[in-house]
């Protein structure tokens, strides 16, 4: 919202035991695509196969880190201040200029009938 980029025009949300198995056993994450995951503080990348970004934001959408390109089996930085975080492709953010501070905004689109 604050520079007017779309990260993902697809986001899953994961919450319940969803938020456990979060991206593991997928093959990628399509470009475009995220996954929300709430609530959560802190990420790990065990058992996948490729690298990605994490977006950490507060309660109200605002980002207050940006984990750039994080490898598999390794575990992300764990915030306080973290409300959700949004795993994207890597590189999506250094390609949209994602940083802290800025608001993020998820628009729920109408199914199309």
């Amino acid at each position: 919202m604050t520079k007017k980029r779309v990260l993902a025009t697809k986001v899953e949300v994961a919450l319940g035991f969803k938020r456990f198995i979060g991206l593991i056993g997928r093959k990628k994450l399509d470009s475009n695509c995220g996954l929300l995951i709430v609530p959560c503080r802190g990420i790990h990348t065990y058992f996948m196969k490729y690298n990605i970004d994490a977006v950490y934001l507060d309660e109200k959408g605002r980002v207050v880190n940006v984990a750039h390109d994080i490898p598999p089996h390794t575990l992300g930085p764990v915030l306080k201040r973290a409300r959700a975080v949004l795993e994207l492709p890597a590189g999506t953010c250094r390609k949209t200029g994602t940083e802290e501070g800025d608001l993020l905004q998820f628009v729920q689109e109408e199914d199309e009938r």
